[in-house]
């Protein structure tokens, strides 16, 4: 998912492009979250309707902050069937269809206490140390059950539950029916294809309009029902973060408020460290990008490759480089490489390069920056190729580098190292003032 918008400060000399993040949605922090978790365990409960967003934030909190998700809806039709089992193998529940007729049928069969007892076990079971719980289901079947309309028993198995592994805070993200909008210009008319439909179709159209409406409008009534008694025993410790995602257009200002969220409660994102890896076709490319702020290492392919044996051919040209890189790398270092020597000649019996995109856009949006990184002196889209060589590796190819060149480089850097990757280090390498080698 997009990380942040993209706004232009226009200058005179229009060399420098900005990132800015979307704003945030509002919400509210209740006062009785601690200021850390006090456990080994953190635990937060997460709650949201229809149309609230609920299952992208929980991709969130897992991709970027290391939460394991626990959903209700999977501990049902994942355990129930094992609990509810029948000596007739022919009476047996083997399809989830099957599962909510049987709630269906009996709705005293879920129990909160069974349900919490198959989480304690997971939780006790697993190494994770982060959890994020869904406990309230969007199945109507589940939602019918006895014990999801009774206050005190929620109150009582969120009581026991917290002796053993104490709720850090729940995540509350509330939506009301985005209002239609009737503002229509004085000269507006409707699309052709509306025109031309009988006043019966139109009539017809209205009303499953209304319909639909009207199904949403119940299912986010039950779905609130279910879950406002975990929710108040939350809000009576002071431990709710309340979102509000009724004006959401779009995924960017949720994510910027997860974020922003998050830092509030001190946690820090979890994201994995990934190299980058830049080629261009000659030094002038470096005057729209600031090395420094991406922690970048210049380097030119003839100084690298100084012996006739890595300059045989484009195999041994790569594999050279990388070996060279992979020799000298520290962590968390970038390169930019000049590529004035290589050659362009076919490679074959390769597989396919597994990705390739091509687009125009920040060197950012493949970089994991310091949420506190000063502003760069100079930042511009740049159209490149990217080529995803391994999960925490990407090589970037700055127009105007051949597509079809960049695409043989992927396939040969993505190649397994073996003991003859070398590299013959030239006589007459020097380090610049900056660390590069010019």
């Amino acid at each position: 998912a997009p990380m942040r918008a993209i706004r232009v400060t226009h200058k005179s000399d229009a060399a420098v492009e900005e990132f800015s993040q979307p704003k945030a949605l509002p919400y509210t922090i209740g006062a009785g979250i601690p200021t850390r978790p006090n456990t080994q365990k953190l635990v937060i409960f997460i709650f949201g309707g229809p149309q609230s967003s609920k299952g992208f934030a929980t991709h969130e909190l897992i991709t970027q902050y290391g939460f394991h998700s626990i959903n209700v809806e999977e501990i049902v039709l994942g355990y129930l069937p094992s609990r509810f089992k029948n000596p007739s193998p022919e009476e047996e529940l083997k399809t989830a269809n099957e599962i909510q007729d049987y709630l269906k049928k009996d709705t005293g069969a879920l129990s909160l206490d069974w349900i919490f007892s198959v989480i304690m076990g997971k939780i006790a079971g697993s190494m994770h140390q982060r959890f994020v719980l869904d406990i309230i289901p969007a199945l109507s079947s589940m939602l019918r059950a006895d014990s999801y309309s009774s206050e005190d028993e929620s109150k009582r198995v969120l009581q026991d539950f917290e002796r053993t592994y104490p709720v850090f805070c729940a995540l509350d993200f509330t939506v009301s029916l985005r209002p239609m909008t009737t503002d229509k210009k004085e000269n507006e008319k409707p699309p052709a294809e509306k025109q031309n439909l009988s006043s019966e179709m139109k009539t017809f159209l209205k009303g499953i309009d209304e319909a639909d409406k009207g199904r949403l409008e119940k299912r986010m009534d039950t779905y609130n029902k279910c879950a406002a008694p975990f929710i108040s025993y939350f809000s009576k410790t002071k431990r709710v973060v309340k979102v509000d995602v009724s004006s959401q257009p779009s995924a960017e200002p949720l994510t910027a408020t997860i974020i922003d969220v998050m830092h509030e409660l001190r946690f820090t994102r979890a994201l994995p460290y990934s190299r980058v890896i830049l080629f261009v076709t000659d030094f002038s490319a470096f005057e729209r990008i600031d090395l420094a702020y991406y922690n970048m290492k210049r380097l030119r392919m003839s100084d690298i490759l100084s012996s006739r044996s890595d300059n045989e051919n484009l195999a041994s040209q790569v594999r050279g480089l990388k070996a060279y890189i992979d020799r000298v790398s520290i962590p968390k270092e970038n390169y930019a490489i000049v590529a004035d020597v290589l050659h362009q000649e076919p490679v074959k019996g390769k597989k396919r390069t597994s990705f390739v995109e091509q687009r125009r856009c920040f060197i950012d949006e493949y970089l994991v920056l310091s949420r506190n990184a000063p502003k760069p002196t100079v930042r511009q889209r740049l159209k490149m190729s990217a080529i995803a060589t391994a999960p925490d590796e990407t090589l970037l190819f700055v127009d105007p580098f051949p597509a079809a060149l960049a695409a043989k480089v992927g396939l040969l850097w993505s190649e397994r190292p073996t003991s003859r990757d070398t590299i013959t280090p030239s006589p007459t390498d020097k380090n610049g003032a900056n660390g590069d080698i010019l």
